[in-house]
């Protein structure tokens, strides 16, 4: 926290752009979570899948709430890292580059379980 913030630090902060700087990241983190929701459920099919084939009937129950604990959690944390980031760009006015990046990690991450899941 600053006591003091020298004029030309805020002076190109008009109105319009304290609402987008402060909007854009909470936009941003919505489309990471929807898409992440999405991840998780195609991530808890394709261990499903795997799950009955090589895993005896009795272990199922056990292992599919298992994983959805554990990929909630993870969800929750990559939420909470990208919050943390975006916070920290705002100051440097990075955060649709760090979006993009994240957001084509994401896709990718996305293709390649729905690609498992259409080859299993």
């Amino acid at each position: 926290m600053m006591l003091y913030s020298h004029p030309q630090d805020n002076a190109d902060d008009t109105m319009g752009h304290k609402i987008i700087r402060f909007t854009l990241p909470i936009i941003f983190l919505i489309i990471h979570g929807g898409i992440g929701i999405v991840h998780l459920f195609a991530l808890r099919d394709l261990l499903m899948m795997f799950v009955q084939r090589y895993v005896t009937f009795w272990s199922w129950r056990f292992i599919e709430l298992a994983a959805a604990i554990v990929l909630c959690i993870s969800w929750l944390v990559l939420i909470n890292v990208l919050q943390h980031l975006y916070e920290k760009d705002l100051k440097i006015s990075w955060i649709p580059k760090r979006f993009l990046i994240v957001l084509g990690i994401q896709l990718a991450l996305y293709g390649g379980t729905v690609l498992l899941l259409a080859i299993g």
